[in-house]
């Protein structure tokens, strides 16, 4: 029996430990089925932005993290994707969403796309983000994270990472190559409402130097 979050069109239910709640633009709960502004607060929702304190005072308040998201959520607790709702976390999110390489723009989601494409079905998830290794100190390069598939798991890490490097010089411009390099991961964060977060990805690679006890190409 399908339950309640298999809801056609819908984003399913929050993840166990997540609250969550509508509000209206003059800041007013809103009713069942009724748009606004997701909030959200739980032990698997980020802290904050690093380095960005106003970023970070804009967008979590009382504890609530201010999603940007427009959605309803229904009668049975599921929640509907309307839109997005704030300009500023679209222009903070689109640093990571297009990269700007060689004076060239470049969509993360069209090498993740081409990656998922990869005819052995290496992997079952994948997100791409700029870290710095650009011939200038601002430029980012693409990197990628992927979660292999049983396939994958099977062939081994350091040849599937090879055959997607391969595919991608194959089918993609230059710039728009895994000059970031290539890590396997378990899984991809996202939050509550399946947004990846690749922030946190980007985060822990500039933190570390390397995601730990993981291959990377």
């Amino acid at each position: 029996m399908e339950g309640p979050g298999s809801k056609p069109g819908s984003a399913g239910i929050l993840a166990s430990g997540v609250t969550a709640r509508i509000i209206r633009p003059d800041g007013s709960l809103a009713g069942p089925n009724e748009a606004g502004e997701l909030h959200v607060r739980g032990g698997t929702a980020v802290l904050g932005y690093k380095g960005n304190i106003k970023a970070t005072r804009e967008t979590f308040v009382d504890g609530w993290l201010h999603t940007g998201d427009q959605m309803r959520i229904d009668e049975d607790g599921v929640l509907f994707f309307e839109d997005r709702t704030k300009a500023s976390l679209h222009r903070l999110y689109h640093s990571l969403d297009t990269l700007k390489i060689s004076g060239m723009q470049v969509s993360p989601v069209e090498i993740e796309n081409t990656l998922l494409a990869q005819p052995d079905k290496l992997i079952v998830d994948v997100s791409v983000a700029g870290v710095s290794g650009g011939r200038i100190s601002d430029e980012r390069v693409p990197r990628a994270w992927i979660v292999l598939s049983p396939a994958g798991m099977a062939l081994g890490e350091k040849e599937v990472m090879a055959r997607l490097d391969a595919w991608v010089q194959a089918r993609l411009s230059r710039y728009k190559w895994l000059r970031g390099g290539i890590t396997c991961v378990e899984t991809i964060p996202k939050s509550p409402t399946g947004k990846v977060l690749r922030r946190v990805l980007v985060d822990e690679y500039a933190k570390d130097g390397k995601m730990k006890g993981k291959a990377r190409l």
